[in-house]
């Protein structure tokens, strides 16, 4: 009788033990998957932070050529500018000798 109580004992504890070991299995199971979905996350984030600075790098290139293009046009126009200026004057000077003379 003692046997078979201990028989019994001992199949409660291993079939308490399996469903232990299935459980933790499980859980196991269950924290993998979610550390993947979260390094999948993570990654997808990490991404599109790149492209967008990626984005955001050609933009500020973009507006150092516009703003480069922009100085070389008032250059020049600043140069037309002085040029008519100059001509102006030198009329006036040619002018104003012609008037004294």
């Amino acid at each position: 009788e003692q046997l078979a109580a201990e028989k019994r004992t001992e199949s409660s504890l291993e079939a308490r033990l399996t469903m232990e070991e299935k459980s933790a299995s499980e859980a196991s199971t269950q924290q993998r998957a979610k550390l993947a979905k979260e390094e999948k996350q993570s990654t997808q984030a990490e991404q599109r932070l790149s492209s967008n600075l990626t984005a955001e790098k050609n933009l500020v290139d973009d507006l150092r050529g516009q703003l480069s293009d922009e100085k070389t046009s008032a250059a020049s126009v600043e140069g037309k500018l002085y040029e008519q200026l100059t001509a102006k004057k030198k009329s006036e000077n040619d002018l104003e000798a012609k008037l004294v003379a």
